[in-house]
């Protein structure tokens, strides 16, 4: 995962979005996994590690190209403000939502998208 970051990363221009959806899944969460031997022969920390929340926050969110930084509803949107380490950085900000969990459809994930992209 935090692979596919860094090649996304290379990929986003400035002014772009990544978008993280399941922030908080883990092997250990998820139904259809969680009592396969291969999961319940993982470690305990692997199988509970919410690891597209680890790349948010030990990779995303520390990556000097990027800000604006919100969490809704187990999604994570990151902006990206320049290409380089070297271009001069601004202020950096995070906003986090806490809301009540519903059902994920379509229209809700282009709904969220279009939030963090306009701010509306």
């Amino acid at each position: 995962d935090g692979f596919a970051f860094l090649l996304v990363d290379r990929l986003l221009r400035p002014g772009g979005w990544i978008v993280f959806d399941d922030l908080n899944w883990s092997y250990a969460a998820t139904r259809s996994l969680c009592d396969t031997d291969w999961v319940r022969a993982m470690p305990q920390d692997v199988r509970e590690t919410t690891q597209i929340r680890k790349v948010y926050d030990l990779l995303v969110r520390t990556h000097p190209c990027y800000d604006d930084f919100q969490v809704l509803d187990g999604w994570a949107y990151a902006h990206k403000v320049r290409s380089s380490v070297a271009d001069p950085a601004g202020i950096r900000s995070e906003t986090v939502y806490i809301t009540r969990s519903q059902p994920i459809t379509l229209k809700r994930v282009l709904s969220r998208i279009k939030q963090a992209v306009t701010g509306n």
